[in-house]
């Protein structure tokens, strides 16, 4: 709970932030003078001033900020200074400065999702686990442990990637391209995947499985990173940092079984015997359950570390 308020409060000051340096920056570039910029509102702890008088000021509630600029409306001015006034400026000078907050919140977003796409989220990459006998990827030559590169002219980084590719090729008859390269030897190799013989289960549209694609999954240690408040795993008392020991009784030694347990056992009382600073213990949490596309599935409101 205390990580989640704190994520909140550092992702609000950012966003006010970005926010508030726009007209900040709007003003300074049309000649206003910008007596304060604060991080946060009410008692000032600190301060600093740059060259140019401006002070820098670290405020008591961070949830927010603000800029001051000079201006008459506000207290007097030095008559050497009124040309450096808010109020003194004109219309379009004005409005260009109330306007740029929201357009700098504009090109942050912007740019945070240019830099996305550039650096990338993590996910996983596309090595092929397992081909399923008699599939469509197993009659086109695909085999255990090649990643995928490529398909026709797009290059593939991640299943996700592969998966944005395949999608809009859905009921297509034509045949797709690979470039796979095995993850032991190295060797590069060109498949070519009919997908004339594709179906896809409309009640549950898994592209890779409905190829024959079994996606490699690093193991996973079976350990709390983060408890999402109110949820089942919360009100059970699990915590950051236990390792999951046994579910009712069987030994868990990979996370993502505990997750296909949960997901089999919805509205029901499971036993989990945990690892806590190194005292096992015991305890019961009752899952809760979602609809996913028809079939309910428990969930219990943890995430791995």
């Amino acid at each position: 709970m205390l990580s989640t308020t704190l994520y909140f409060i550092l992702a609000l000051l950012l966003l006010v932030t970005v926010h508030e340096y726009g007209h900040f920056q709007v003003a300074r570039w049309c000649g206003v003078k910008v007596l304060r910029f604060s991080f946060g509102f009410g008692k000032i702890l600190f301060s600093w001033h740059d060259k140019k008088g401006t002070e820098y000021a670290w405020s008591l509630f961070p949830l927010g900020g603000y800029v001051k600029m000079l201006d008459e409306n506000e207290g007097d001015v030095a008559p050497e200074e009124k040309h450096l006034a808010f109020n003194n400026q004109s219309l379009l000078v004005r409005t260009a400065i109330v306007l740029a907050g929201p357009l700098f919140n504009f090109l942050f977003a912007f740019v945070a999702l240019w830099l996305v796409s550039v650096i990338g989220i993590y996910s996983l990459a596309p090595i092929v686990e397992t081909v399923i006998p008699h599939s469509v990827a197993d009659k086109a030559g695909l085999t255990a442990k090649q990643e995928i590169t490529g398909l026709n002219d797009q290059k593939i980084n991640s299943w996700r990637d592969f998966q944005y590719a395949l999608m809009p090729m859905i009921g297509s008859d034509e045949t797709i391209v690979l470039q796979v390269k095995s993850t032991v030897t190295g060797q590069q190799q060109t498949i070519h995947l009919p997908l004339a013989e594709w179906k896809l289960d409309s009640k549950k549209p898994d592209p890779l499985k409905s190829l024959g694609i079994e996606p490699f999954i690093p193991h996973i240690p079976p350990i709390i990173g983060e408890v999402t408040p109110d949820l089942p795993g919360d009100k059970a008392g699990l915590q950051a940092n236990d390792k999951i020991v046994l579910v009712d009784g069987i030994f868990l030694n990979d996370w993502l079984f505990l997750v296909d347990y949960v997901k089999a056992h919805p509205n029901q009382e499971l036993t989990l015997e945990i690892k806590r600073k190194g005292q096992l213990q015991e305890v019961k949490v009752k899952t809760g359950q979602q609809d996913n596309q028809g079939t309910m599935e428990g969930f219990i409101g943890v995430r791995s570390q």
